[in-house]
């Protein structure tokens, strides 16, 4: 199994387990990403580059509390 669809079956164990958390944390990621583009189209690169670092952040914690989670699993 390659690590991209590893990380897909782990994910969808930990969205099907804890669906409202996972559901919340993916639609904070996506909102913020979208804040950050809409700054871009402002001409707001440091707030854009901010956004996008949150995002990165979020999703970061989000796929260590998978990996951990799933760790016995595979």
């Amino acid at each position: 199994m390659n690590t991209i669809t590893d990380l897909e079956a782990k994910e969808e164990i930990f969205a099907r387990e804890f669906p409202n958390f996972y559901h919340f944390v993916t639609k904070e990621i996506r909102m913020l990403e979208f804040a950050a583009d809409l700054a871009l189209c402002c001409s707001d690169e440091d707030s854009c580059k901010n956004l996008n670092q949150k995002a990165g952040e979020l999703s970061t914690a989000l796929n260590t509390l998978t990996q951990r989670y799933t760790m016995d699993l595979f």
